[in-house]
């Protein structure tokens, strides 16, 4: 099965990650590194499907939160309005924002701003995740990311909460 060179793998492998393939193998390398190996491509369709998941999830929060902001016709997208991300977890989030905005490739000078789906692309899934904490049900979820989801119990529920 593996298209390596067994002992060049078998010598890259942690010291840590190679011996669970090994007992299983009766200590033989050949099999064991097959058996990483098969290990690797039955994994991979699962993160794919991840991979998919959160581009979904992170597009549809986003164009939910957009939607919010020009109903409310904020001048700057959601990204930009410090008061949504509250408490330790907002900290992180905020920061979070910052450091994706340093780090997003850019085609034009550090002048122009950067487009806000570039800022969306580099923000990381836990990024995402810690925007369904309850930390955000008055900030985001009452207001718009109910919205989002069909079935959401607080789907539709246009509560004015002073956010702007």
């Amino acid at each position: 099965m593996s298209t390596f060179n067994t002992s060049s793998v078998a010598k890259h492998l942690t010291h840590h990650r190679l011996p669970s393939y090994l007992a299983a193998t009766d200590n033989k390398i050949i099999t064991a590194v097959d058996l990483y190996d098969w290990n690797t491509l039955t994994s991979g369709p699962p993160f794919q499907d991840l991979s998919r998941f959160e581009l979904i999830y992170r597009n549809t929060l986003d164009r939910t939160l957009l939607t919010l902001g020009t109903a409310r016709q904020w001048s700057r997208p959601w990204t930009e309005h410090r008061k949504f991300f509250v408490g330790d977890q907002g900290n992180r989030a905020w920061n979070d924002t910052k450091e994706a905005r340093q780090r997003a490739p850019r085609r034009q000078s550090t002048t122009h701003p950067l487009p806000h789906g570039k800022l969306i692309a580099q923000l990381n899934f836990g990024f995402w995740r810690f925007l369904a904490t309850k930390n955000y049900l008055r900030s985001l979820w009452v207001p718009a990311l109910a919205n989002a989801f069909p079935h959401h119990p607080n789907q539709g529920n246009p509560a004015k909460l002073d956010t702007a």
